[in-house]
């Protein structure tokens, strides 16, 4: 779960896609980004607080359901 803190009322600008998942005609499932096989963090910098300072949220994508 990600938390922010805004110091104001949020906007459309304080949105992001963390991921897409679609499913074809044929069923398949895809998802972008994928999982985070390797551990490795994806990395989201914004100005989400309106002063003009960057902030940096790293973030993962896990399964953590059983296997269908």
């Amino acid at each position: 779960m990600l938390v922010f803190f805004l110091y104001r009322e949020p906007t459309e600008d304080d949105e992001f896609v963390l991921c897409t998942i679609k499913v074809d005609a044929n069923g398949v499932i895809t998802m972008k980004p994928n999982f985070n096989h390797n551990g490795k963090p994806y990395r989201i910098e914004t100005d989400s607080l309106g002063k003009g300072d960057t902030v940096v949220e790293n973030f993962l994508i896990e399964l953590i359901s059983s296997v269908l």
